[in-house]
């Protein structure tokens, strides 16, 4: 009783929270990879600049804001708490892999997300999908640039949920099931 509100257990829920946010987060960018991004490459300039504007819109939404900030302030506190503890961490081995979760999750999710695919994401909201201007952005930028940091986060949001899944079960904890509080 009262598990998640001792502050001894914090980092345990916060590896767990970001083992899901994390994998959540990947899994979103990773669709965008293997399908999304293949999809509209294959139809029309046009077509596929229009569907992404349209995209790009609608994922500005709670659910996504929840997930994607979510990890970043958990990240945060997980940061906080871990150098806190410092060296003198109960296990050493999970205290690397729990920083090195979240320095994964921001620097390799939050980062890149906000200077490399943002920014070409609001150059292509100012376009005219029927312009040349923005065909030739399409190819030359969006389907190249945005895509090879697309995947880039990817790979960063999945390396942090490993390491953090990893961080959680070597702290001694390697059931989820034992850590569902009771209230």
């Amino acid at each position: 009783s009262g598990w998640l509100w001792a502050p001894s257990n914090w980092p345990d829920g916060l590896l767990l929270a970001g083992s899901a946010l994390y994998g959540l987060n990947g899994g979103i960018f990773f669709i965008f990879s293997i399908c999304v991004m293949p999809s509209l490459a294959a139809v029309s300039d046009s077509e596929g600049i229009e569907v992404m504007q349209k995209i790009n819109d609608v994922i500005q939404n709670a659910w996504f804001f929840l997930v994607f900030f979510g990890g970043f302030f958990q990240g945060i506190a997980l940061l906080t708490i871990l150098l806190r503890q410092g060296k003198s961490a109960r296990k050493y081995v999970y205290w690397k892999y729990g920083l090195s979760s979240s320095l994964c999750y921001i620097g390799g999710c939050i980062l890149v997300t906000v200077f490399a695919n943002v920014p070409r994401n609001n150059a292509l909201a100012g376009m005219d999908p029927s312009s040349n201007e923005a065909a030739t952005y399409w190819r030359e930028e969006y389907l190249t640039k945005w895509v090879v940091w697309n995947h880039v986060r990817t790979a960063f949001c999945i390396l942090g949920c490993i390491l953090s899944t990893v961080a959680f079960h070597l702290n001694g904890v390697s059931s989820p099931a034992s850590v569902v509080p009771s209230f």
